[in-house]
């Protein structure tokens, strides 16, 4: 579930109550326990189960998608008492959750227990709702490199408060397995961003061709001080840290009084083609508005050119509401695709038993832009 932090900077509480307890409702049941006495298993909905090795059809806000040879490994939001769910496919049509922890008891007394992150970190707010170690992650990214497999997430340092806004930042753990499960590298978090009150999320993994990697995030807006944007840094040979010396760059801004609303969040990039792509989500991302838009980028630190100003790359249809969230990929016949999240028709918003779900699209170059080959 995704916290309720994407308002746009310039509107004041302009979320409706009912809309707020929908939220703290679903937050609830995505950190509810999984175990085997779950009240409820219900498939293509917010209350399906996590369960090991069982096709999963359900909530995953927020993915992206990392190719291991001939398998895909994809991570959401937390979801069923997950800090994070992760599964994989070798089709991209079915999804499995990884198997549990063979450590299970170290966190909790179920068998079945299968986070790939099963530790808090240190500098994470706890949200803990039973025994486990929880905390508030979402949209996280995973990525190879330099032979160990990095996942990279946002997470709520403090928690909202009548007097004291949610502050975000980034943090970095790492694995042997693609699998996981993934360790934190550090007690204190790789980005904050100190000049923003409410500070960063959304991060995304990009490793270049020479194995550089570079860790992309949305930089939070402040209402009525500074719009939300596009940011990414250097990170360290492993992938473990910041590099040092290095300083972020602004990739892409917001743009009022077009499709984006007041809203830029969920930068992807990737190189295909000889072109590197920024892709990014735009709007408010509990309504049918919520849409995909893409820049191209001389290189990992820009400068980008958004492509899709006037309208998005992929927006609402007859199929599927909200398409956001994004994260790209290449399969194995290298063709460029593209993991998203999104409802569908009839059932959006954060209410009842609707759930975001996984789809997966493949794009391709026509005319000199990139459209829709074949949603997901």
């Amino acid at each position: 579930m995704i916290p309720p932090r994407r308002r746009a900077p310039g509107r004041r509480a302009t979320l409706p109550a009912t809309l707020l307890l929908t939220l703290v409702l679903t937050l609830l049941g995505a950190l509810a326990p999984s175990g085997a006495g779950a009240a409820s298993d219900v498939p293509r909905t917010n209350t399906e189960r996590f369960y090991a090795g069982e096709p999963y059809t359900g909530m995953f806000a927020d993915p992206a998608v990392m190719r291991v040879g001939g398998r895909f490994y994809a991570v959401a939001t937390n979801h069923d008492g997950l800090n994070l769910p992760l599964m994989s496919s070798t089709d991209l049509r079915t999804w499995r959750p990884r198997a549990p922890l063979t450590d299970y008891r170290r966190w909790t007394d179920w068998r079945g227990y299968n986070d790939a992150l099963p530790g808090r970190p240190a500098w994470a707010a706890s949200i803990a709702t039973t025994s486990k170690p929880q905390f508030s992650q979402w949209a996280p990214s995973v990525a190879r490199v330099k032979g160990r497999f990095v996942a990279a997430y946002s997470a709520a340092q403090t928690l909202e408060t009548p007097r004291r806004p949610r502050r975000s930042c980034i943090g970095l753990a790492v694995a042997d397995r693609a699998a996981g499960p993934y360790v934190p590298v550090s007690r204190e978090p790789t980005v904050c961003y100190p000049p923003s009150p409410r500070g960063v999320i959304d991060p995304d993994l990009h490793v270049t061709p020479d194995g550089t990697a570079y860790l992309l995030w949305k930089q939070e807006g402040v209402v009525d001080r500074s719009e939300p944007k596009l940011m990414v840094q250097r990170l360290s040979a492993d992938g473990l840290r910041l590099k040092a010396g290095s300083r972020p760059v602004e990739l892409l801004p917001l743009v009022r009084g077009t499709w984006k609303g007041g809203v830029i969040e969920n930068p992807s990039m990737v190189r295909h083609g000889g072109r590197t792509y920024l892709f990014y989500s735009a709007h408010d991302w509990y309504s049918a508005d919520y849409a995909t838009g893409y820049a191209e980028c001389a290189g990992p630190l820009g400068p980008c050119v958004d492509r899709t100003h006037a309208r998005p790359l992929l927006a609402s249809d007859g199929a599927v509401k909200g398409p956001g969230g994004a994260d790209a990929f290449t399969d194995r016949e290298g063709r460029l695709r593209l993991a998203y999240a999104a409802w569908d028709p009839g059932r959006v918003g954060p209410g009842g038993t609707h759930a975001r779900m996984l789809h997966v699209a493949r794009l391709q170059r026509v005319g000199g832009a990139l459209r829709v080959a074949e949603r997901g």
